[in-house]
Parts: C-alpha cells; sequence; structure tokens
C-alpha cells in the first residue's frame, strides 16, 4: 500500500503579515495498486528478482522491451510475457503491459 499526503489551500487562503500563504487541511490517499508507466524487468536471473516484487507492488506495469537482443515483434513481445507471468506468484493479479 502506498500513501500520499496532499496539502489543500482553503477556499480563502489567510495571508499574514509576513506575506505566508496558511494552507489548509492535510487529506490522506491511499493507492492500493498503483500502476508503474514505466518498468524494466529484465531478463534471466533479474527477472526472477524484480518481476515478483513488482507484482507486488503493482497491479499493472508498461514494460520496456528493451532486452539484448530487443523485443521487436508481438511474437516476442508475448514470449516475454509468458516469462514475466512465470516469476510472478499465482495468487496476484498483476497485470504486464507490453510495448515494442
Amino acid at each position: 500500500m502506498i500513501k500520499a499526503s496532499i496539502l489543500t489551500l482553503k477556499t480563502t487562503p489567510r495571508i499574514k503579515k509576513s506575506n505566508k500563504v496558511k494552507f489548509g487541511v492535510k487529506m490522506e490517499l491511499t493507492l492500493t495498486r498503483p500502476d508503474d508507466w514505466h518498468l524494466h524487468l529484465r531478463d534471466g536471473d533479474l527477472l526472477s528478482v524484480v518481476a515478483p516484487y513488482s507484482a507486488g507492488l503493482f497491479g499493472r506495469a508498461i514494460v520496456m522491451p528493451n532486452l539484448r537482443p530487443p523485443i521487436t515483434t508481438t511474437t516476442a513481445a508475448l514470449a516475454y510475457r509468458e516469462a514475466i507471468m512465470k516469476e510472478v506468484p499465482r495468487d496476484g493479479d498483476f497485470n504486464p503491459l507490453m510495448t515494442l
């Protein structure tokens, strides 16, 4: 679970003599399954470490295809997705979004 604090201005902010704006109420926003919009999972041994870790934090991820050799075809992207899914826990709901 990732938490972020947000400060919002009151509808009519008060400006004190020191010209400092007084901020309003502190609010909390909880993101339970955020997305990773730029994820490098790598391949081989690193994939087996990074994929389960990322799957535990994120619901979806846009997977970067720059491996050696790079992923340049749909067939290769689907094969890479299968390799990723073999490394993540089966009871999770991680969805790797593949790119070319």
